[in-house]
């Protein structure tokens, strides 16, 4: 019957609408009655004092009777019940109408939620496949052309090659030169990811006249962000962000992924937080070598992390 009234439903623009926008429909309905009973509520007071009044009057009346001695014990008791019960249903008719507006109001707030929640479970699982898909697919690119061709393909990187020099000479005294692949100055991301921050006068643990102090830092944050991790199992991108006094803010772009994305940690999975710091594979304009001999005082850290993290914790 249900699947039946959905499908009918689709076959109408209108239909599908109401079926789209049905958690927040339904959420609004909820409001709406959940008002509705408050004003209920007041009519019913009042509709409940008259029967509380009316059952005062007709006790009196009865009282009245049995001092005179118009009615015995026995047909006393049995007037009193049934002014008792009369004014038991004139309350609960009164009362109904609130209760019953104030119960609709709280189902249907309930199923537009337990909508909302079914769609974001799907969501969810549909983002899970596809992170799965999408890390099987770089493995496979990494595996076949390369780690460069990954990184383009990502993030838009594009490497070419120049000739660098060296520290050895020619017959003639020349320095040599040798070919090294460096990141382009096209669009994209830059020889970075779109997660990848600069640790600078930005972050609140930067000292911008120390180096040292610098690297220092972060040779800590790593440290606890990876004991964090190990604790927890898991450890949210946002974290990694706090841990270097980043304030992200719901306005950057980054805000969604940052409560989405990071890193877990199981015997299957064992993961760490690295900032990269000390891999200079790629360190092709000697950037992080210079920030580690404290000659720089920022430097970009790219958060390694393992992907969409949600289901992880």
């Amino acid at each position: 019957m249900k699947s039946n009234l959905i499908r009918t439903l689709y076959k109408s623009n209108t239909g599908r609408k109401v079926v789209k926008h049905a958690p927040e429909l339904l959420l609004a309905g909820g409001i709406v009655s959940i008002i509705g009973s408050l004003a209920l509520t007041v009519r019913a007071t009042l509709k409940t004092q008259d029967a509380l009044d009316a059952r005062r009057e007709a006790v009196d009346a009865l009282n009245s009777d049995l001092e005179a001695g118009d009615i015995d014990d026995a047909a006393y008791s049995k007037e009193l019940r049934s002014v008792n019960v009369k004014t038991g249903v004139d309350i609960a008719k009164a009362a109904t109408p609130a209760l019953s507006t104030a119960a609709a109001g709280v189902y249907l707030i309930t199923k537009g939620h337990s909508i909302q929640a079914g769609r974001l479970a799907t969501v969810s699982t549909a983002l899970t496949a596809a992170n799965e898909t999408l890390t099987r697919y770089r493995n496979n690119v990494r595996e076949d052309l390369g780690a460069e061709k990954d990184q383009e393909y990502m993030y838009g990187r594009k490497f070419e090659n120049v000739d660098a020099p060296t520290t050895e000479v020619d017959k003639k005294g020349n320095p040599k030169t040798r070919q090294v692949k460096m990141p382009s100055k096209e669009a994209g991301h830059g020889p970075y990811s779109p997660y990848a921050i600069c640790f600078d006068d930005s972050c609140d643990a930067y000292c911008d006249n120390s180096g040292l102090y610098n690297v220092n830092f972060l040779k800590g944050a790593e440290d606890g962000l990876n004991r964090k991790l190990h604790t927890k199992g898991y450890l949210l991108l946002i974290e990694f962000y706090e841990a270097l006094g980043y304030h992200i803010t719901p306005e950057d772009p980054r805000f969604n992924a940052a409560l989405t994305l990071g890193w877990w940690h199981t015997e299957q999975h064992p993961s760490n937080v690295d900032f990269g710091l000390f891999d200079l594979s790629d360190d092709t304009y000697g950037i992080k070598k210079d920030f580690l001999m404290g000659y720089k005082v920022n430097v970009y850290i790219e958060p390694n992390i393992d992907g969409y993290v949600v289901d992880h914790v």
